[in-house]
């Protein structure tokens, strides 16, 4: 679940079921990256790289938008 709550162990989906793998799978964890890269005819560096990526990019424009309207 390390993908999304930070706790460093990204195989554990902490009784949440793997997001993508096991039915109502909340938790994001590297099975969950494998079978979207599977799905997609990716390795699995492959997909994750596109996940950051992307991540960078959101968070970015995120980040931009916030400081737009902020008038402090």
């Amino acid at each position: 679940m390390c993908y999304n709550c930070g706790c460093q162990l990204p195989d554990d989906d902490m009784g949440q079921g793997h997001m993508g793998v096991d039915p109502n799978g909340k938790a994001i964890t590297t099975k969950s990256i494998q079978a979207a890269a599977d799905a997609f005819g990716e390795t699995f560096d492959e997909s994750l790289d596109h996940i950051i990526e992307l991540a960078q990019k959101v968070k970015k424009g995120r980040q931009e938008h916030t400081h737009e309207h902020d008038h402090s």
